[in-house]
Order: C-alpha cells, then structure tokens, then sequence
C-alpha cells in the first residue's frame, strides 16, 4: 500500500507532457524513460483555492511556477490526506512516505509522552547535534522518530546512486522530506541555514552552504520592501493596517521589514532566500546530471514555510496572503528556469502538494458574522477530570487527564492502575 501511495502522488503531479498521449490517456511508453531528477515543492498551509482565486494573475505572469504546473501537468484539485490532524510535521512526512501516521509514527508537530510526562517535538534527536550554529546538547535533531522510509531512502536502499537534498525554513519540513537517507537537509535556524549531525556526520557545513550563510549575514539588517507587483483579484482584504507604510503610485508599498528578522521570513524575503538555497543545492551537487552505472533519478525537496508563517498571523483572507502567493508563483518559476539550463525539463518530475491547508482565522470570520471561537482547552480540561472523578473515584497519585494538547487527551497511566480501572473504559 505504501508502494502505491509514492507513485499516486508523484503522478498526480507529474509533467502532463512527458506522461499522457493527446488523448489525455497515460502511454506505458512514458514510463520507460526515467526521469534524471524529482523536483518534489511544497507550499506549507497551501489550500488548493490557492490556486484557483488567484488564476488569472498567475496566468499574466511570464514565467509563473504554479501557473506552469496546472498548465503542464495532471491537475488534481480536490485530491486530499486523510489525515486527522494535518500539520507541518505529519503533512511533510506523508508526502514522501505515501504512509499515515497510524504507520509512519509521526502523528503530530508536538505530542504528549504520558508515561515519561514529558513533551516530545517530533524531530527532537539529542543524539544528533545542530550543525551550523551553537547549541545546546539538548538541541539535536534527526528523522529518528519516522518509522517509514521515503522516496529517496528506498532508491538508496535500492541500490541506486540518487543523491538527495530537502530544503525548508522549518527544521520538521526539512527533515521529514530528506527522511533517512539525505545527502544533505538544510533548515534555517538564527537567519541562516543549519542541519545536524545525523546528515553530516564531520560537522561541518558544505562550503557553499557557508557561503550562503556568509551572504545572509552580511544582508542582515538591511530593510527589505514588500510591493505589490499588479492588481489585487478583489477576493482578498486588507487586514494588515498595523504592518503597512502609506504609498502612492502603481506599485504602493505592502510591508516593510528587517532582512534576517524574524517576521522577514514570513514574507518575500523568506521564498527567496529559500528558492535562493534550492538552486545552489542544484548546481553544486550536480543534481540530474549524475551518469554511469547505478546512476538513479536526484531528488530535490522544497518546502516553502513562509506561507504557513504569515497564514497564522494574518489569515487566508489577507491581501497579504494573495501577495506571497503570488511571488510564491514567480520564484518557483524562477527556480524551473534554473533546472531548464542544468538538466532540461524534459528529463526532470515535478511533483507539487500543500502539507495541509488552513481554516479562516477567527479573528476575522467571527466579525464577519459567522460562528467561530476558540476552544477554552483549560477548562475543558478540568470539567474531563471532574467528570472522571465523578465516575472513577478520585486518586492520590493525581488527575486522570494529565494533559490537553493539539485536541488529544493524555491519561495518566499511573492514575488507571491505581484506580484498577480499565484503560478502553477510562477513555470510553
């Protein structure tokens, strides 16, 4: 089932071109060719009516990414993960999986350990140190808690020669993309990129990754200009009052912020440095140029985090929004262009999802005279145990919910036992 899951979602996504015959029917013939490097992008918190509320401004940009991939490739716009709780972490490690949390061990960004009663963050390593910047023991990170193997890991496992790279502002994007097997997954930390010792077992960056960091310093500090690059599609509003500077002429300006800050990286300047990262990764690992025996198809991984950082601050109703998306749209473009003049698009696959989408803010919605709020977990909290209490008795070692968390409900093991009571009666 696994199997089947990596090839419906790299299919799904694929260059019609290279895939289906004129009568939209896919030719077996296709297959035979194998692609000399997989371009696997992500927008994280991308809604698929991303897309279509902003069709007709991607469409009159010259060299669009997103609008390239619905024009050039099999469109599946109400394909979905049944996944019950879609977030960064589980979202990414799914894609390239094509396994459920119930298989791959990854069910959430941050759970609950009853029995240790402790937090557990899902990409959370000790063992494996941060490479690329001072930090603490505690501080590692590595794959170690995904329990399936990606795309990358099985053509490595498979014998092939793939090299491997994942690239996202957000270590858990990063990491579940590069899965076990990277070459390298590069995550930014402190306004520059970063990976751990799991990936890099010397610890030390490649030279062009310190170079790239080198560059990032030096532009630290600097105020970076948000402008508005056409008209708005009307079906946004502005809710960024707060943010904005007053402008006139044809190009007013949006937002106004500090490169290497940490609001910048939930703007334009978060996708370019990430597109920036992505194309080095590509010419100086020779992605999709490798040949000779054993030689497999490349993949390179791209998650674009700054739509999820500035979706939670603004919602998906803002102008702000439309903006990001489409310069989202420009830079991926930008990055194609790249991978046209090293490998030719005619030898790469590219597969294009979201980690999981996003609800209106409540914030906005509720003055919008729908119903909305937020839930008091707190509360929700102390009447459970109440209740429990009510029913079970009440126990010295403690409460009989320890924790509300991401809407999961953590009993305390200790509690149970010492009730006598049955676990699937507790929880029923």
């Amino acid at each position: 089932m696994i199997r089947l899951l990596h090839l419906s979602i790299l299919i799904a996504f694929a260059a019609s071109s290279a895939f289906a015959n004129q009568d939209g029917r896919i030719s077996l013939e296709s297959f035979k060719k194998k692609p000399k490097l997989v371009v696997v992008v992500v927008i994280d918190q991308c809604r698929s009516d991303f897309l279509t509320r902003f069709a007709n401004r991607m469409a009159s940009q010259k060299s669009g990414g997103l609008s390239y991939f619905m024009k050039q490739g099999a469109y599946f716009p109400f394909a979905k993960y049944d996944i019950l709780q879609s977030m960064t972490c589980p979202g990414h490690a799914t894609i390239l999986t094509g396994a459920y949390p119930s298989q791959m061990g990854i069910p959430l960004n941050e759970w609950y350990d009853a029995s240790k009663k402790s937090d557990v963050y899902c990409a959370e390593d000790a063992s494996s140190a941060i490479v690329g910047r001072n930090a603490k023991p505690e501080e590692g990170m590595s794959p170690r808690r995904l329990l399936q193997s990606t795309v990358g890991d099985e053509l490595k496992i498979a014998g092939y020669k793939s090299k491997v790279v994942s690239i996202a502002l957000k270590d858990r994007a990063a990491i579940m993309m590069g899965g076990h097997r990277a070459d390298l997954a590069l995550w930014s930390e402190d306004g520059k990129w970063v990976s751990s010792k799991f990936y890099l077992p010397q610890g030390e960056l490649p030279s062009w990754v310190r170079n790239l960091n080198a560059a990032l310093e030096k532009e630290k500090g600097s105020v970076f200009k948000w402008k508005i690059a056409g008209t708005h599609s009307g079906l946004t509003q502005s809710n960024s009052a707060s943010t904005t500077e007053a402008a006139s002429g044809p190009a007013p300006l949006l937002l106004q912020t500090v490169a290497g800050s940490k609001d910048s990286f939930s703007t334009e300047y978060g996708v370019e440095i990430t597109t920036a990262a992505a194309i080095r990764a590509l010419k100086e690992m020779k992605l999709g140029q490798s040949k000779g025996p054993g030689t497999g198809p490349d993949i390179l991984a791209i998650s674009y985090s700054s739509h999820d950082m500035l979706g939670h601050d603004h919602g998906l109703q803002s102008d702000l929004m439309e903006e990001l998306t489409l310069f989202e749209d420009e830079s991926i473009g930008k990055l194609i262009g790249e991978i046209e003049k090293s490998v030719g698009l005619k030898n790469v696959l590219f597969a294009f999802t979201g980690d999981h989408g996003v609800a209106p803010a409540v914030s906005v919605i509720e003055k919008q005279n729908m119903p909305a709020g937020n839930l008091d977990t707190p509360s929700l909290l102390k009447e459970a145990n109440m209740e429990l209490e009510k029913k079970f008795g009440k126990s010295a070692k403690g409460a009989w919910v320890l924790r509300a968390k991401s809407y999961n409900f953590y009993l305390d093991p200790e509690v149970v036992l010492d009730q006598k009571k049955s676990r699937r009666d507790v929880e029923a």
